[in-house]
């Protein structure tokens, strides 16, 4: 298997772009020819930022506006297979015509499929789906019958690096209780929630510092003081607005969480199964998270984390508040956090399990 990528979305922190990263890494450790094709999004600079990042991520183009270049790519550079986000599946098929390299779709998190993008599933140039949830893969098999639909689960990394931990020391006290939210700025990670459940904890429990952390994460919180009136500033630093601190991106995440007492997800929709999740269970912190994608086929409720209504700010602070105490009970929620991911969402795992779909639809 030697596989071009064709992603919609790469951040420093997670999502679909950041995975097929990974996987493209570990298959090139195995000596295949492994590549990754990125359109830009406003979360990257410029293509060297991103090469800086992520050294798998050999081409950086805006392939929507010349498709022609995914099959020039993949042919020119010995690649077998195309694996594109769901997303971007119209523009590979456009590219690859006049080209007989069979295609397998990358399933994140949709839950609708539009009829033209079904029409395109069933195509013959598709040879089948990716999901990384069962409730994904149920979804593909019910909408598309007729194409198979694999269930492999993502990987997990944790990116620390010494300089960041400094640079949090320098930021943060050894006895603040830092509660963490990794999110960017796009309305549907939904950090008024995460602020409102900030202001509500800071009753409840000393000595709390809520923190964003994320690309454009700032412009979010500038306009949320803009429409409620509140002062946005600077302290430690880093912005502040009410209980919650804003640090801007960072390429090494898990230095954050590592040092975080709790990290949360706010988010109401476009989740998947959420990279800043997963890597804060395998590095053994405890997760708090709303309702939203696939995170219950990850964090089981009161198990390995705690799981609340979206849109309930109340319910959001009282769950973080639980995470920070009961030694004993989150202790071992977080020995199971760290050995459920260990075990189902590993990254050895995942690339065996590539080989082994590629092997059965390419015979």
């Amino acid at each position: 298997m030697n596989p071009l990528f064709v992603t919609v979305n790469c951040s420093r922190i997670g999502g679909s772009g950041m995975q097929m990263h990974l996987l493209a890494e570990s298959l090139r450790e195995i000596g295949k020819r492994a590549y990754v094709l990125h359109r830009f999004n406003q979360g990257v600079k410029s293509s060297e930022e991103l090469r800086t990042n992520c050294s798998a991520f050999e081409f950086c183009e805006p392939y929507s506006a010349n498709s022609g270049i995914i099959g020039e790519l993949a042919l020119g550079n010995s690649c077998d297979v195309v694996i594109p986000h769901i997303s971007a599946l119209g523009s590979v098929l456009a590219g690859l015509r006049g080209t007989s390299l069979p295609v397998i779709v990358y399933h994140g998190h949709s839950d609708q499929i539009p009829e033209g993008l079904k029409a395109q599933l069933n195509s013959n140039r598709v040879a089948a789906a990716v999901s990384i949830a069962h409730a994904g893969q149920a979804f593909l098999q019910q909408a598309v019958p007729d194409l198979p639909v694999f269930l492999i689960r993502q990987g997990t990394r944790a990116l620390t690096n010494e300089d960041e931990d400094m640079r949090i020391r320098e930021k943060i006290r050894p006895d603040s209780k830092l509660i963490l939210c990794l999110a960017s700025d796009r309305p549907y990670k939904n950090l008024d929630l995460f602020h409102n459940s900030m202001e509500i904890l800071a009753e409840l429990v000393p000595n709390t510092i809520g923190t964003v952390v994320g690309e454009r994460s700032l412009r979010e919180c500038q306009r949320r003081a803009n429409r409620l009136g509140l002062k946005l500033y600077k302290e430690l630093d880093a912005w502040r607005i009410g209980a919650t601190h804003i640090i801007g991106p960072s390429s090494f995440p898990g230095s954050w969480i590592r040092r975080a007492n709790v990290v949360v997800i706010s988010s109401t929709s476009y989740e998947g199964i959420p990279g800043a999740l997963r890597e804060a269970m395998l590095l053994g912190t405890p997760v708090v998270t709303t309702d939203v994608g696939y995170v219950r086929e990850l964090v089981r409720d009161g198990w390995n984390g705690f799981v609340v209504k979206r849109d309930d700010a109340e319910g959001l602070a009282f769950a973080i508040a639980r995470a920070l105490g009961g030694r004993s009970e989150i202790e071992r929620m977080r020995s199971r956090g760290s050995l459920f991911v260990r075990l189902f969402f590993n990254e050895r795992k995942r690339t065996s399990a590539y080989l082994a779909m590629w092997d059965r639809v390419s015979h």
